[in-house]
């Protein structure tokens, strides 16, 4: 007789099976990438079962007891006894599987997210579309009834319940990091607020679309009117169209397009806007703007609405000149008529006006917008072309990109961007800030209108077609340099806020802060040098190394604007450096009681480089090499060191990963702990705890768990070969609070891994990522394009999950430095006066600037001294050895010393006696 199952908590278990029945669901639960040792989960299991046998058998001590209670069920308090034994035996023998099982969540599987605008969905109609209205929708009892509100709070309260509340919980924004018109710092999310299309076509038909989540191909409705409309205003505060078609007549339809009643004016209507700030109707003819209040009364449940008219401007033009495009800036209260080759400026409030610019353009002016931010007027011309006018009536700059009309243009929401379209079938993107082209889109059709829907959406209408994209807004503008950014590097020191090192083509490197974007300092181009090899930065001492190609050290000082170079370190024959690494240290309680030296700081600052011999090399103070280190038998690719635990990672053209450790008190200054070997030559590599991913010049991304004191790894197989990049890996780094490794590559992808190697994301980018590195601990980056440096937060590109694990954690509140006072007096020459040495020479630094002499007492570790100890530190502090060491070497010094100087003297010598002879 089979045992009969007992249920408890949803789950049908023997006695025999429980620990089998439990483990499964645990498996079952439990994301796959995470079991990555079958082996050790089979082992527990079994043991698991043996506990249990073990404690069933002990309780029935005889067969027939036994058989007895194999028959019966087992009682709920046996169960939970039973239950609780599997969980100590699972806590006991494998706590990171429990804790995994307690947080179990959903497999997780990549999402490709693409940068830029994405195609939503079409609206389409049979015959020529005449105009296009966009509104937000209106409530449905009026357009059931037909009945004008006359109350527009009361609109707007039943509009935001009518309205799905989840759509304003998603167009909230967060905070704003930038000052100032830098609003490219707020949180961004999709902002889907419903709205209402209307479209008039050449066959007197009106379609009518509402667009909410679901969005339907047939229109909502379809009304036969006998008008031919060219132009629709839709009135918010009383929720009817105003329509007309080039005469005197203004048709009035309610919210279900159905007439009302029509309205003469006294002048032929080219143009119709409704001024939503002032209540007010914008009829502009050829040579006149009316300005009409409003007003509705309903009478026997009939509405009827009232023009009254408040001004009159005229524009005292000839009759061959004529008003042919309009653009209305209701937030500055203004008007800007076209009229051909010149633009007018109305004072909405007076009727004045205002301004009058003559000459802007060989062509006429097509299509006008005003910026807001930088009180730019942006004008589109019949060439093609995009001219910037400031507010002085000056032309600060043009666009040549379009090389046909412009139909439209549209200030961009996020950023200090403009946007346009052309009847060259592409839909283009400026920057105003550096007058750059950034974003192209190529149409299949020509683009007659452009409109801004919300923070998220825009429609493009067509001849026969209305078509809705996203913007899709992952990156937003941090900072910009002059020319194409060459790399990104992130430095973080201790208790100092982050920096984030900018290079460019023109030479230039610039240190700004990620979280405002502003810059910091510069390091102005330099005249021997156009590419460095590598670049490291410690904000602790206010030092900048850079590697040039000439396998020289560059030191530069980087607390003054802009900055100077202080020294050159020129290479040992033979060593041809190829990478840098600053090791910023703390020595230890125990450490601070062995070190003889007072002078040996607390903190500490060491610097590394590799060669292409493979051997690692370490500096002292004043740049002379105080050891070398044999790790590789190839050149150097990739070194970076992790001060928490004093990890110092270093890859090599032998396929080999070298995990050490640094011992600054030890004559054995580097250890090597953990050998890892690949397939491929590995080029960057980043840890999370026991963990390190590694990018390979094969393109792929490998995963290792490691062991420091078993000196052991093991690779972690989470992806398949189809996920790894297709070109060139460009940078790979980690976020280890969050526990996500993300790289970029040359394929003009950013990719998101685990720490299990399992692909959680990829972002494809539009345009060459040129750099790539964090931004905040928190998991926002700084990406690289072009000629500017963008930022993308975590919530834009995270899993649902991640995100919400970042949000529940603390973070301490990211602190914006603030840009360091430009030094007027400043000579330029003085970073090209200073002389190289070789490292072996011991002299101090040879500053070229008198404020930096405190550099000579800068906060490096002597490294040379520390080498002298023996193994055993402890027995070497005040023994007569150290200190007869110590003698001999302070001996040497002087000694050195007067032969320089010496030597210095005896050529001064010779140049004044040269000098006398000339």
């Amino acid at each position: 007789m089979p045992h009969r199952p007992t249920c408890h908590g949803g789950l049908f278990f023997t006695p025999t099976t429980i620990t089998v029945s439990a483990l499964n669901g645990a498996r079952q639960y439990m994301p796959r990438e995470r079991i990555s040792n079958r082996a050790a989960l089979w082992k527990s299991r079994q043991q698991a079962s043996q506990t249990l046998r073990n404690a069933l058998l002990s309780s029935a001590s005889t067969d027939e007891s036994r058989s007895q209670f194999s028959r019966n069920h087992v009682s709920k308090e046996r169960v939970a006894e039973l239950w609780e034994i599997v969980r100590s035996k699972f806590l006991h023998k494998s706590p990171k599987l429990f804790d995994l099982l307690l947080s179990a969540r959903s497999i997780p599987y990549a999402i490709t997210i693409r940068q830029g605008f994405q195609f939503l969905f079409k609206l389409r109609l049979r015959f020529l579309v005449k105009c296009v209205a966009m509104h937000r929708l209106v409530p449905r009892h009026l357009t059931e009834s037909g009945v004008i509100h006359p109350n527009q709070k009361k609109l707007n309260r039943v509009r935001s319940e009518e309205t799905d509340s989840s759509s304003d919980d998603e167009t909230k924004k967060g905070s704003d990091d930038n000052e100032g018109d830098d609003r490219h710092g707020e949180r961004l999310g999709p902002a889907l607020a419903p709205v209402t299309f209307v479209c008039a076509c050449s066959s007197k038909t009106v379609r009518v679309w509402d667009v909410t989540r679901k969005v339907s191909v047939h229109p909502r409705l379809s009304q036969k009117i006998q008008a031919d409309i060219q132009h629709i205003a839709f009135v918010s505060k009383f929720a009817f169209y105003a329509c007309c078609g080039g005469d005197k007549t203004l048709h009035l339809f309610n919210a279900r397009f159905e007439w009302m009643h029509d309205i003469v004016v006294p002048v032929h209507i080219q143009h119709l806007r409704y001024n939503e700030t002032m209540n007010e109707l914008l009829v502009i003819g050829t040579h006149d703007i009316l300005m009409f209040s409003l007003d509705c009364i309903v009478a026997k449940g009939v509405p009827r609405v009232y023009l009254n008219l408040r001004r009159q401007s005229s524009t005292r033009l000839p009759l061959e000149e004529w008003i042919t495009c309009i653009a209305l800036d209701s937030n500055q209260h203004r008007l800007y008529a076209a009229v051909g080759s010149k633009i007018l400026s109305f004072n909405l409030v007076t009727g004045d006006l205002t301004d009058k610019w003559a000459n802007v353009s060989h062509r006429q002016v097509t299509s006008i917008v005003h910026f807001a931010a930088y009180d730019y007027t942006v004008l589109g011309c019949s060439n093609g072309r995009i001219k910037i006018i400031n507010m002085t009536s000056l032309i600060v700059h043009e666009f040549a990109s379009h090389t046909k009309k412009i139909t439209a243009l549209a200030v961009y929401p996020h950023g200090s961007f403009v946007l346009s379209a052309s009847l060259d079938y592409t839909v283009r993107m400026f920057c105003l800030k550096t007058f750059q082209e950034v974003y192209c889109l190529n149409l299949k059709e020509q683009p007659i209108s452009l409109e801004i829907i919300d923070g998220a959406r825009l429609y493009i209408g067509s001849r026969d077609s209305v078509n809705v994209w996203s913007l899709n807004p992952i990156n937003t503008s941090c900072s910009t340099t002059n020319t194409s950014v060459v790399n990104l590097a992130y430095s973080k020191s201790r208790k100092i806020p982050g920096r984030a090192i900018v290079q460019s083509e023109d030479g230039t490197t610039r240190i700004i802060s990620p979280s405002t974007g502003k810059l910091i300092t510069t390091l102005l181009p330099l005249l021997e040098v156009d590419r460095f090899r590598d670049t490291v930065h410690s904000s602790k001492i206010e030092r900048l190394f850079l590697l040039t190609e000439a396998h020289e050290i560059w030191t530069v000082a980087t607390d003054i604007n802009p900055c100077v170079v202080i020294d050159i370190w020129a290479a040992n024959q033979g060593d041809e450096l190829q990478k840098l690494a600053l090791f910023d240290g703390r020595l230890t309680d125990e450490e601070k009681k062995l070190k003889r030296n007072a002078d040996i700081p607390d903190d500490f600052v060491l610097l590394l480089s590799g060669t292409k011999g493979g051997q690692i090399i370490v500096y002292d103070t004043v740049g002379n090499t105080a050891e070398y280190f044999q790790l590789h038998f190839g050149r150097i690719t990739f070194m970076s060191v992790e001060a928490k635990r004093r990890l110092l990672v270093t890859a090599g053209e032998d396929n080999v990963v070298q995990l050490c450790q640094l011992h600054p008190l030890s004559r054995e200054f580097i250890k090597i702990r953990v050998t890892i070997t690949l397939k491929a030559i590995p080029r960057f590599a980043s840890l999370i705890e026991d963990r390190i991913c590694v990018a390979s010049d094969d393109f792929s991304i490998c995963n290792f768990k490691f062991d420091l004191d078993k000196r052991e790894s093991k690779i972690t197989v989470g992806h398949g070969r189809s996920d790894d990049h297709t070109d060139a890996i460009l940078s790979l780094f980690s976020f280890p609070k969050v526990g996500i490794f993300v790289s970029s590559s040359k394929d003009n992808t950013i990719r998101v891994w685990d720490i299990y190697s399992t692909l959680l994301r990829e972002v494809q980018f539009s345009e060459p990522i040129r750099g790539l590195c964090p931004a905040a601990k928190c998991g926002d980056l700084l990406i690289g394009l072009n000629n500017r440096i963008d930022t993308v937060k975590y919530g834009n590109y995270l899993p649902p999950s991640y995100v919400r694990m970042v949000q529940k954690m603390t973070w301490k509140p990211s602190i914006a430095e603030q840009p360091k006072k430009f030094d007027e007096a400043f000579n330029f020459l003085e970073n090209h006066n200073v002389h190289r040495r070789v490292m072996d020479d011991n002299r101090l630094f040879s500053l070229a600037h008198p404020t930096l002499d405190i550099f000579g007492r800068s906060n490096f570790v002597k490294v040379a001294k520390l080498h002298t100890l023996k193994k055993a530190p402890s027995l070497a502090w005040g023994s007569k050895k150290a200190a007869e060491e110590d003698q001999r070497h302070e001996i040497l010094q002087i000694r050195l010393r007067k032969l320089f100087e010496e030597r210095q003297a005896k050529i001064a010598a010779l140049k004044e006696q040269a000098n006398e002879g000339l």
